[in-house]
């Protein structure tokens, strides 16, 4: 693991939902190369909707050298939070 988000991200809002970009996550196989990984709730594009509450994202990473058996694990939340708006 060479670089994962920190403990959790918060964010506000005054929607039901929020648009998040996904974070910088980078995993390094045991020959120093960058690892393909794959974070929940993200799928394959760099952005998703959030709703109101805290949601735990666990970023997947397999070193094909070592077979299925090394994985590394990163994991943090999103917190998206309501705001009342403003009249």
């Amino acid at each position: 693991m060479e670089k994962c988000p920190p403990a959790s991200i918060h964010l506000t809002t005054t929607g039901h939902f929020v648009e998040v970009e996904k974070p910088i996550v980078v995993f390094r196989t045991d020959a120093g190369h960058e690892a393909a990984h794959t974070c929940s709730h993200f799928g394959e594009g760099g952005r998703q909707n959030f709703s109101l509450g805290m949601h735990l994202v666990t970023c997947t990473a397999f070193d094909p050298s070592f077979g299925d058996k090394a994985i590394a694990k990163c994991e943090f939340y999103v917190r998206i939070k309501g705001k009342l708006k403003q009249r």
